[in-house]
């Protein structure tokens, strides 16, 4: 992986695949990945529909918080949206006011 970050330019890695995290957690997941993909950005990632990894309404924008200040938030995936639909976007409106 790290001999292609040179030309992948987003990567959504799954955080929800793990089991629920904590803000710390999942930063240090965060930053693991990131090391695999220098010169890339990766996407921090929440399911809408599950409860995997760090969920939006469980300190997921606390864990963004702390990724954004130190300058390596490369931007939000969500997954998915047949059911983000049934929240009427709630969580993907809030992670675009949080990137705006």
């Amino acid at each position: 992986m790290e001999e292609y970050g040179h030309v992948i330019d987003y990567v959504s890695f799954q955080f929800y695949a793990y089991d629920r995290l904590s803000v710390s957690q999942f930063v240090s997941h965060f930053k693991k990945q990131a090391s695999k993909y220098a010169g890339g950005q990766i996407l921090a990632s929440f399911i809408s529909g599950g409860d995997g990894g760090l969920m939006p309404n469980d300190r997921f924008f606390e864990a963004c918080s702390e990724l954004k200040r130190q300058g390596i938030l490369g931007g939000i995936f969500v997954w998915c949206a047949d059911e983000s639909k049934e929240q009427a976007f709630e969580y993907e409106k809030k992670a675009q006011d949080f990137l705006a």
